[in-house]
Parts: structure tokens; C-alpha cells; sequence
């Protein structure tokens, strides 16, 4: 008997070590993308000198049709006719094919060492990408927003937003003709209902900056923003009485004004995906300056600061952190509300005013489970948070200051292959000055599934 519960011990151990094996191997999330690895040219890998220089003579690109091989190579860390260790040139292509991976464009990915090339000190690096889907979905309960991501096959990003209030068409290029020059454009409408006025704001936004290096990047927008108020739209047929007189007094507005800004911003980035790591660290910082042509006319400056700590304790789980702090030097009319930073879940959004702090603090557990079927990738992600915020109104019409609290949890239900598309269920609630609210916490759309 005893011989045959241990016989029963024993099969049961080898299935569970088989089972943990494979859930090891299915969690670790570049798996399903980075192709098969040959363990035979594993082995010999582990025979050559690490420390031989080496050349890399060439890069064969085999890639779908139409993606742009200069673009891809630009995503590199190597370049050819350049000299590596053969070591720390092994190590370079498995980060430049884990940068790869992490852009979620691709459903497949393989980067390694031409074959024929070993033991010479003149290497081919065979670079293999897939098609991908390259389109993106947002969804609001009043507007659709849709972005795609391989404009002129090169990763340039075109987005568009449909819907109301707002509506906005946006174009980026992180790397303008393969360089290190990063540039963004946006033009954006909306029109909104302060009960005593209608506001119609057309805006042109121009966001010119530089890669120092893969983790720096330094910009310097420019927004200009034009206000006019009309008595009726389409999306407020309602017809509004003409400004007063006391109204443009009190409000500094007249028929039509312009609005500017502009100033420096730096992000420090040390929190890439493609970079394994037990801690990373994010860094925004933005000086403003404003000139608003009202009545009568006036200028102030504002500043944020943007720090972020995400703590992996494992790979399966993630601990964030994250800051957002904006002063602004004058209280702006209640119309120019402008903040990069804007991030308080929940109901307190509409609270944030010229000054405020807010921490964020996510905890989630990435990958609770993953499903593996063919081409479809499915991932589990449950999540808490708790968002802490020091808020100060406009003015008594407008919101309260005081402090606020939210808190909630639920699951991201995210499908990474093949089309990046992510639903939230949750609940969230918020206690601010006017009492608790509370509610169900939903998105959906594409991408990285943030709420």
C-alpha cells in the first residue's frame, strides 16, 4: 500500500511539474511572440567566445509587405558595419527583438544570427516581422475614437476622434525621417454648456522635441487656442441669450479671444517594456507659459511635475505609484482650464483646479492566467486602486476644495493577441467635500487596456 501511494506521489509531482513548466512559459509575456528557439543552436551558442569581436556585415530584413525595412532598423540597437562582442551582440538582439515585441503592432517577431556566419568574425543579423494589426479603438459613451499606427508603413501615428462634445484629428512621428526628432500635431474642436454661456474652443496644437536618448525626450509645445460664443449649435440647439455686459466684466470675454501656450517639457523614461527590471521609474516635468488676449489681457506661467515608480515583484505582478502636482502662478476663468496631467479616477476629475496633488496607487496582479489558443492570446488581470487628492476649486460655482479619495477594483480582460482590444469591469467610488459617490467602473478598446 505504501508503495503504491508513493508510485500515485510520484506521477502526481511529474504532472504538476510538467503543468508549472508550461504556465511559467506561457506567462512570460514575450513568449506567444518571440518564435521557436532551437535548443541545438542553443547549445553550440554556449560553445562560442563571448568576447570575439565581431562585425555585423549585414541585416536581412524579412518582413511583411510594405513594412519599411529603414524604419524597422531604426528600432535597433545594432547597426551594420559596426563592431560587438559576440556576447553583448546576442544581448542587443534579444532587447532590440523584445522593443519589437512590446509595440504590440506585430503577431510575430524573431531576430537572430545567420547560421552559415558562425564561428566567422563577419555576422548577418536576419531580422523576421509578421503582420500585425495596426488600428486602435477607443470607446466613450457619446464619441468613438480611432488610431492607426502604420502611416506610410513606417509607425507614424494618425488618430481621430468622432463625437460630442469634442472632435479632433491628431498626426505623431516619434522618429521624423528616421531620425531622433520626435513631432506631434493636433487640431480639436469642442463646444460646451456653462449654463449662462455656450463656449465654442477650435485649438491647433504643434509639439516639436528631441530623443536625447532612448529613455529622454524633451519637447517644446505650442497651443493656440481660440474662443468664441455663440447663442446656439447643433449640439445645443437651446437658444442662449447674448453676454452682458457685467457677464464680459466678470468673465474677461468678449465676442471672440485667443488663448497661448507654450513652454519646455522633459520625460525620463526608465520604465521600458522591453528592459527586464525589478523597478522602474518614470519622470515628466513641464513649464507653461500663458497669454490669454481677454479683458482685459493677461499672462500667467504653471508647472507639472509628473513622477511615476512601478515595482515588479514578480513578473506576474505590478505595484505602481504614481504623482501628478500642478501650480499655476494665477487662477485662470473657469473656460481655460488647461492641464497635461489631469489624472483623478473616479468623480473628482471635475475638481481639479489651477493647484492640485494626486497620487496614484495600482496594484495588479499582470497575468493571473493566460489562454493560449492558436493566434488568440488571452490575459487575465485583476486590479485595486486608490487614488489620494489634495483639490482646490475655481470658484464656489464651480466645485469644492478640500481632499478626495477613490478607490475601486475589477479585472482587465485583455485579448493581446491578435488585436490588442481590452474590456475593465469594476467598481469605483469616491469620497469628496459634497459626499460619497459610487458606481460601476467599465472601458473597452484597444491597446493597453488603462482606465
Amino acid at each position: 500500500m505504501k508503495i503504491r501511494r508513493k508510485i500515485i506521489f510520484l506521477i502526481l509531482g511529474i504532472m504538476l511539474s510538467a503543468v508549472s513548466r508550461s504556465y511559467a512559459q506561457e506567462n512570460d509575456p514575450f513568449a506567444a511572440f518571440l518564435g521557436e528557439k532551437d535548443s541545438s543552436k542553443m547549445n553550440a551558442d554556449m560553445q562560442e567566445d563571448v568576447n570575439k569581436i565581431v562585425t555585423v556585415k549585414s541585416i536581412r530584413f524579412n518582413l511583411y509587405k510594405g513594412i519599411s525595412p529603414e524604419w524597422i532598423g531604426s528600432l535597433l540597437f545594432f547597426k551594420k558595419n559596426r563592431q560587438y562582442r559576440l556576447g553583448e551582440l546576442r544581448k542587443l538582439i534579444e532587447k532590440s527583438k523584445r522593443r519589437l515585441v512590446s509595440m504590440n503592432m506585430f503577431y510575430k517577431v524573431n531576430l537572430y544570427l545567420w547560421p552559415k556566419d558562425r564561428g566567422s568574425d563577419q555576422q548577418t543579423v536576419v531580422v523576421e516581422v509578421s503582420e500585425g494589426f495596426w488600428y486602435r479603438f477607443f470607446f466613450y459613451p457619446w464619441a468613438v475614437s480611432v488610431e492607426f499606427l502604420q502611416l506610410f508603413h513606417e509607425g507614424k501615428y494618425l488618430g481621430l476622434n468622432i463625437g460630442y462634445p469634442a472632435q479632433s484629428i491628431s498626426y505623431r512621428d516619434g522618429h521624423l525621417l528616421l531620425s531622433d526628432v520626435y513631432l506631434s500635431m493636433e487640431l480639436f474642436h469642442g463646444m460646451y454648456d456653462y449654463n449662462e454661456f455656450l463656449l465654442d474652443r477650435a485649438e491647433f496644437s504643434l509639439n516639436p522635441g528631441y530623443h536625447f536618448s532612448e529613455f529622454f525626450l524633451a519637447t517644446l509645445p505650442l497651443k493656440l487656442t481660440y474662443y468664441s460664443f455663440p447663442q446656439s449649435s447643433i449640439f445645443y440647439p437651446e437658444f442662449k441669450t447674448a453676454l452682458s455686459e457685467q457677464q464680459k466684466n466678470d468673465y474677461g470675454i468678449e465676442n471672440s479671444k485667443s488663448y497661448l501656450t507654450f513652454g519646455p517639457s522633459f520625460e525620463l523614461d526608465l520604465n521600458k517594456e522591453y528592459i527586464p527590471k525589478p523597478v522602474g521609474f518614470y519622470l515628466g516635468f513641464a513649464f507653461y507659459y500663458h497669454y490669454a488676449d481677454f479683458n482685459p489681457s493677461r499672462s500667467f506661467w504653471e508647472y507639472v511635475l509628473k513622477p511615476e515608480i512601478y515595482i515588479y515583484p514578480n513578473k506576474n505582478m505590478l505595484l505602481s505609484i504614481r504623482g501628478r502636482y500642478k501650480y499655476q502662478s494665477e487662477n485662470a476663468y473657469p473656460y481655460m482650464k488647461y492641464s497635461l496631467y489631469s489624472d483623478f479616477r473616479g468623480y473628482a476629475s471635475k475638481y481639479l483646479g489651477e493647484q492640485y496633488a494626486v497620487v496614484n496607487i495600482d496594484y495588479s496582479l499582470r497575468n493571473l492566467f493566460i489562454i493560449n489558443l492558436n493566434m488568440m492570446h488571452i490575459e487575465f488581470k485583476p486590479f485595486i486602486y486608490t487614488d489620494l487628492g489634495q483639490i482646490q476649486a475655481y470658484n464656489e460655482a464651480f466645485s469644492l476644495p478640500g481632499t478626495a479619495v477613490g478607490f475601486g477594483g475589477g479585472v482587465h480582460l485583455y485579448f493581446s493577441m491578435p488585436v490588442n482590444i481590452y474590456f475593465t469591469f469594476g467598481l469605483k467610488a469616491s469620497y469628496l467635500p459634497d459626499g460619497i459617490h459610487a458606481g460601476f467602473l467599465f472601458s473597452s478598446g484597444t491597446g493597453k487596456g488603462y482606465f
